[in-house]
């Protein structure tokens, strides 16, 4: 009898880790208005991030949730200066949207300006891996929002690019 419930335990328990880990997002695909879409898995952005982040973390009220922690983080601007948009005139770099979708449906939006033509493109992060939220698959977090809980993105499983 005792060996029965052991092996339903088992089972239980594989079939719900393997549920748990294939729910964590592992690959996050640039699509678009870009020349060359790309798909970078969570192993992949893990091998080239390496800077540091704590970041308090504030609802929209700026009352402090919590502090994010991260010992792997890569600029954002750095992961698409990889990409090539559609339109090769850089006048027209000012009507692209950098569209970041969560796989809850969760979106927020950046624009090229935001991103590659002021200080705060430099304080955009994606982490693969993170300390404060282990079981989450890349997110995106600016550094230097107010209320950093707005654009704070868990699970990303892409990032649009569209010319307005």
């Amino acid at each position: 009898m005792q060996k029965n419930t052991l092996l339903k335990n088992i089972a239980f328990l594989s079939i719900f880790q393997f549920g748990f880990i294939s729910s964590i997002q592992s690959q996050v695909q640039v699509t678009g208005d870009v020349l060359n879409p790309t798909t970078y898995t969570k192993e992949e952005l893990e091998s080239i991030a390496r800077k540091r982040l704590v970041i308090p973390i504030k609802n929209h009220l700026g009352k402090k949730k919590m502090t994010f922690k991260a010992n792997q983080a890569i600029r954002l601007t750095e992961y698409l200066s990889k990409i090539t948009l559609l339109d090769s005139l850089p006048k027209n770099y000012s009507r692209y949207i950098f569209s970041i979708i969560a796989k809850d449906g969760y979106t927020v939006t950046y624009s090229w300006n935001e991103l590659f033509n002021n200080k705060m493109g430099r304080n955009i992060f994606l982490v693969p891996k993170s300390i404060s939220h282990p079981n989450s698959g890349v997110i995106i977090i600016s550094k230097t929002d107010n209320n950093t809980g707005r654009r704070f993105v868990k699970d990303v499983i892409e990032i649009k690019v569209e010319r307005k």
